[in-house]
């Protein structure tokens, strides 16, 4: 006969069993935890980048990339207006001083020339023609103010006799009468014909006067009118490397257009954009350095563009006049240097190497290694440069951290080598 066995009291065991094996465990991981209060991992110390904080000379600068670029360029532009003739040089060609590189032609001004030209030759045939018909008149009334002296000084003697004449019974009262009104006629007239003459004079100076002034003024419109046609050949203003020509044979050119640049050789500048970060940080005067032909020299800014394109702003840097004996051989317009730009002082502080760690941390944490085991700590960061950090609290001089990256150690409280 079959005998029934009860198997609900062995489930009922076997489920007891496992209830306090579950207990046990989360009892192990709790009192585990409570008694390291830390999350931790294991790790070789192979693999990570270690350096040690020290004392030392902080530089407070940032590094920034700037260009090389002429420190004078002259833009030539067309004074006057015309259509390009010639290009007598190309781009890229050293020129001279006066040297011809563009001639233009403007038929308006060459017109407008001539037609001041033949009127200027038309005035001064005029101031001829006036003078000499001057000197006609001139002569004219001359003659007959001769004419009338010999007359008048005859009438005055028949006047001073005819009263004795008359006395005589020699001639008429009427006779005496005429000689006397005939007097007095030749002396009008003669002082009239002296004035016409001195007023003839004075017309005849005031016409050719500003005929003569019309004249010098012609003149001084015709030296403008030929400066202008001299414009219309582009020389170089000064000794330099021509850049930017844009002219082509048979193009019109209108007035102020841009023909071309000349670089001064042998003078530079550096351009550089900085990150719009350092906007209230940089100052005209502010002292930096970069390496030129593989020596260390002093640069200052000169000017800032506080205008931000793109989160940067432009600032103009001019070599320092501490450098001894500054060349800049084989410099080239738009070449690249690496310029170190002080924002303060340097000065002795505690710090330690700007590593990976710094992009994931912010400075705020880091890694300090302690009894074959790497600890969090807090830590609080002042000023920065491109290879250092100031460390302002949290450190120690000659303690060692981990300055590599921090992937997947956000929540890691403790590394165990």
């Amino acid at each position: 006969m079959d005998i029934i066995i009860d198997n609900s009291k062995k489930r009922k065991r076997q489920k007891l069993i496992a209830i306090g094996a579950g207990i046990v465990v989360v009892l192990v991981l709790v009192f585990s935890f409570k008694d390291s209060g830390q999350r931790k991992y294991t790790s070789s110390i192979d693999k990570f980048t270690i350096a040690t904080v020290t004392q030392a000379i902080f530089n407070d600068y940032i590094a920034i990339e700037g260009k090389a670029l002429p420190m004078k360029s002259i833009f030539l532009d067309a004074i006057e207006g015309g259509v390009i003739e010639k290009v007598l040089v190309e781009d890229g060609e050293l020129v001279v001083r006066n040297q011809p590189l563009i001639e233009l032609s403007n038929t308006n001004l060459q017109l407008d020339i001539m037609a001041r030209q033949t009127s200027l030759y038309e005035l001064m045939d005029r101031l001829q023609t006036t003078k000499i018909n001057y000197e006609k008149n001139r002569t004219n009334l001359l003659l007959q103010l001769s004419d009338l002296d010999y007359q008048f000084l005859e009438a005055e003697k028949s006047m001073q006799i005819s009263a004795s004449l008359i006395q005589e019974k020699v001639i008429s009262t009427k006779e005496g009468f005429d000689i006397e009104n005939k007097y007095k006629y030749l002396k009008n007239k003669r002082l009239l014909t002296k004035k016409l003459l001195i007023q003839d004079s004075l017309s005849a100076m005031e016409a050719v006067k500003q005929m003569r002034d019309g004249i010098d003024r012609m003149h001084e419109n015709m030296k403008v009118m030929k400066t202008k046609l001299g414009h219309l050949v582009i020389k170089a203003p000064l000794t330099g490397k021509l850049t930017s020509l844009d002219a082509v044979v048979g193009e019109l050119k209108q007035q102020g257009s841009h023909l071309a640049k000349i670089d001064l050789p042998n003078d530079f500048k550096i351009m550089a954009a900085v990150d719009e970060f350092y906007i209230n940080k940089i100052t005209e005067g502010q002292k930096g350095n970069m390496t030129l032909q593989n020596k260390i020299v002093d640069i200052e800014v000169n000017k800032i563009y506080p205008n931000v394109k793109n989160g940067k702003f432009d600032i103009e840097l001019y070599f320092s006049d501490k450098n001894d004996n500054i060349t800049f051989k084989g410099v080239k317009k738009g070449q690249t240097f690496y310029i170190k730009l002080a924002l303060s002082d340097s000065k002795n502080a505690l710090v330690v190497p700007k590593g990976q760690f710094y992009n994931q941390t912010g400075g705020n944490w880091i890694f300090v290694l302690k009894d074959n085991k790497a600890i969090k700590r807090d830590i609080s960061i002042g000023r920065q440069n491109p290879e250092y950090l100031e460390v302002t609290g949290g450190l120690s001089e000659n303690e060692q951290v981990i300055i590599s990256g921090y992937d997947n150690l956000e929540k890691v409280d403790v590394i165990e080598f």
